[in-house]
């Protein structure tokens, strides 16, 4: 005859979070493996101090500022095609490429594809339509907001 445990068995301790240098993917992968009861359990989730709550609430601000003055520009960028994995599998037939290099060129090549597809589009929009000089001003800064996107870099 086999007896039933009553009490639940200790669960293994939560290791700490990862570092910054680790990357963000580190961290999603982190966050999504252990949920906010068992962090706090843990020990490594806490309550913001005043001063972090202070700055989050003027970065909010800002940022919805930002949105209503934007206008036109606020679309941008827009184009997500999602073409990393097409790319990824096309470069398996360059020799020498380790996988996690073939992943970084995909992703970076499909960023950079989408925002020349978004300059191209806002380059159209300011030619061939009509427009206030407020909105030529919002389709230059949505110019800008593309051209200063960041694109993955290459990891060593």
């Amino acid at each position: 005859m086999t007896s039933r445990r009553t009490t639940t068995r200790a669960s293994k301790p939560i290791p700490p979070p990862p570092e910054p240098e680790e990357g963000y993917d580190a961290l999603i992968a982190y966050l999504h493996k252990y949920s906010l009861e068992e962090l706090e359990r843990a020990g490594y989730a806490q309550e913001p101090a005043p001063k972090e709550v202070e700055a989050l609430e003027a970065d909010v601000s800002h940022h919805l500022a930002r949105q209503k003055v934007k206008g036109l520009a606020k679309d941008y960028p827009k184009t997500h095609r999602k073409r990393t994995p097409q790319l990824t599998a096309l470069l398996k037939c360059v020799p020498g490429l380790k996988p996690a290099t073939r992943m970084h060129i995909a992703d970076a090549l499909n960023v950079i594809v989408d925002k020349a597809h978004d300059l191209e589009e806002i380059m159209e929009r300011l030619l061939n339509e009509k427009h206030t000089p407020a909105e030529i001003g919002e389709l230059l800064l949505a110019f800008q907001v593309v051209r200063t996107t960041c694109v993955p870099t290459m990891r060593a």
